[in-house]
């Protein structure tokens, strides 16, 4: 028998569900940090996106508050595949025009960094937002 340290069941999910939680709270945790850097000085943000052939206003809001509320979706585990899409599209533009020219590697402004973000976020997508969350909270009320 296999017996889950925590909750002292035969066959439970509770590690992976643990692993999920992490990964889901240090990937929103970071879009949430520089969504809000973004937010916060859209000005320099708008500046940026121009210098980069991304121009467009919209753009700049859409990248900026769907990191800053994405984020914040990864981290209750709300709305957490809409959220995970919308992480990898802005991560997908971000590594196609700034970070692919400058090869792998983090340190010469690569991307490497962005990659990662890529991936969790798809795989975040992929696996749910699992037990501990609010969509899981959710759930259980309605039972």
């Amino acid at each position: 028998m296999n017996t889950c340290p925590m909750c002292k069941n035969d066959n439970c999910d509770c590690l992976r569900d643990i692993g999920f939680l992490l990964l889901r709270l240090i990937l929103g945790v970071v879009f949430i940090y520089h969504g809000w850097a973004k937010v916060t000085n859209i000005e320099a943000t708008a500046g940026f996106f121009g210098s980069i052939g991304l121009g467009n206003i919209a753009l700049v809001y859409l990248a900026a508050y769907g990191e800053l509320i994405g984020g914040i979706l990864m981290v209750l585990g709300l709305y957490v595949r809409y959220a995970a899409i919308v992480l990898a599209i802005i991560s997908i533009v971000a590594m196609f025009s700034v970070h692919i020219t400058k090869g792998f590697g983090i340190m010469g402004g690569g991307y490497e960094y962005i990659l990662t973000l890529l991936v969790l976020s798809v795989s975040v997508g992929l696996l749910g937002a699992g037990k501990f969350s609010v969509s899981a909270i959710n759930k259980t009320k309605l039972k």
